[in-house]
């Protein structure tokens, strides 16, 4: 599917990006998946400055069904013929779906931005930039213009008051992650991080961008294109930390995640838009090489999420002793949902871990007509059965749990032969209030308290979880 999308009767550039065209997934092999998995999705972009006539003409197909989304904003269109249209009067990013949920069309309103050089920035002007890894130093911008399209890595370590501004694009689409055995092409950013002063394993872990142990950090207005690994991660120790208006789009490659927060703290990422092959957003506990601290007073909000496999919205701890304190979850925009938007999980586990006061206050889920359920691959010649497509959703809104326990082995193995009878994983006062999802569900709730040593303080608008499910179940 082709388009064509005026803004205000100017037309505007379209970018072809790659996604994920179905729900299979498999751990790392050691080679990236085939493209055969893939599709072609779409997005645009402009400044708004005021009530906006937005007109997408599709190009090579009829129009049989439309949905813009997310849902709950209620923007009403217009057809005519091979054309749609549409009024925006706010910055706003929204997916034009039409027949279905395939080649997708996203439009990014975004706030106007004006550029005042400053000394030392590291400036990308409209065009085609080749510029492989990126190492801002403290005190120091990157600002991508209008119409910037950067093929590149962002790590920023040890830096403080660093920037990350603009409208352009941000597509690591030549690098391969460091451990992909498949070619010897698309290894640039991985020799040049080895450079850095990290570790082999942060090598492995370096995705779009990367803030390690970074303070008073702005990424903002950003869309990131294409990312070897996790896209935007937060670790180390970073604090103060604003990510405002971002999107994140044309992830399709194994374990591309949206955003990774990492054993941070004060954190906000708001305003963005993020489809993610992976999980879109999760809030992580140490596990990454040098983190030691939990995460803390995190602030995730006004987000619209798509995802193509996992979760939309994570809290996830592993085997190093942490806390994750202080978490906010409000108005999230959860437009497609794979099979579970809300989720609490510790894999591998350790001798303590808590996660406390975590609340959810509007969450809005959407579900398609048609759901692809995720599968696993257990061999290379393996393809998506499509007879499991179903009209009734196999998704959990919330779910809470303790995972697999034992040690971590890498490449998520466990060995569980490891007595975990003196593991101490606590969760405590996590509410959920107005989460709604746009279809009956036959069992949207999941909590198994057996491994936790203590559940305590859980409900789900107001109500305490254990007489939620048993009001449930009569």
């Amino acid at each position: 599917m082709k388009y064509r999308v005026f803004v205000d009767r100017t037309e505007i550039f379209v970018f072809p990006v790659r996604v994920s065209a179905y729900p299979i997934n498999r751990v790392w092999p050691g080679v990236q998946r085939d493209v055969s998995q893939t599709e072609i999705a779409y997005f645009a972009g402009f400044d708004i400055l005021k009530t906006s006539e937005i007109v997408v003409e599709v190009l090579d197909c009829d129009i049989e069904t439309v949905e813009i989304r997310p849902l709950a904003k209620a923007i009403s269109f217009k057809q005519d013929g091979n054309k749609i249209s549409f009024n925006l009067s706010e910055p706003i990013s929204v997916t034009v779906e039409i027949n279905g949920y395939h080649e997708v069309l996203a439009i990014f309103a975004d706030p106007p931005f004006v550029y005042e050089p400053q000394e030392n920035d590291i400036y990308f002007a409209s065009g085609i930039h080749h510029a492989g890894l990126i190492v801002p130093e403290s005190g120091q911008r990157v600002v991508f213009a209008r119409g910037a399209v950067v093929y590149g890595v962002i790590y920023a370590k040890d830096a403080d008051d660093v920037q990350v501004i603009g409208r352009g694009v941000l597509d690591s689409s030549p690098y391969r992650r460091n451990n992909d055995t498949n070619g010897t092409d698309g290894h640039e950013v991985t020799e040049a991080l080895k450079k850095l002063d990290i570790t082999a394993r942060d090598v492995q872990y370096a995705g779009t961008f990367t803030a390690y142990n970074c303070k008073n950090l702005l990424v903002d207005g950003i869309t990131f294109v294409d990312s070897p690994l996790w896209t935007v991660i937060v670790r180390n120790g970073c604090e103060d930390v604003l990510i405002n208006n971002i999107k994140i789009i044309g992830q399709w490659r194994y374990n591309s995640d949206g955003v990774d927060i990492c054993a941070s703290k004060k954190v906000v990422l708001q305003n963005s838009f993020i489809r993610s092959y992976d999980d879109c957003v999760v809030v992580r506990a140490p596990h990454l090489d040098g983190e030691t601290d939990g995460c803390s007073d995190i602030i995730v909000k006004n987000n619209t999420l798509w995802c193509d496999w996992g979760k939309n919205l994570e809290i996830w701890s592993g085997h190093i002793e942490s806390e994750i304190r202080n978490v906010l979850f409000e108005n999230n925009y959860l437009i497609h949902v794979q099979s579970l938007a809300v989720s609490i999980d510790t894999w591998f586990g350790c001798d303590k871990i808590l996660v406390e006061n975590v609340c959810y206050d509007g969450v809005f889920a959407e579900h398609d007509e048609a759901h692809m359920p995720q599968q696993y691959q257990e061999n290379d010649d393996q393809t998506y059965d499509m007879s499991a497509v179903s009209d009734m959703p196999d998704i959990k809104l919330i779910f809470i749990r303790v995972g697999k326990l034992g040690k971590d082995l890498g490449n998520q193995q466990f060995d569980t032969n490891v007595d975990c009878s003196n593991f101490d994983i606590r969760y405590r006062n996590i509410s959920f209030d107005n989460v709604s999802f746009t279809a009956e569900l036959p069992n949207p709730i999941y909590i198994d308290p057996d491994k936790l040593k203590e559940l305590s303080g859980v409900t789900i608008d107001g109500i305490d979880y254990k007489e939620y499910i048993s009001r449930e179940k009569n």
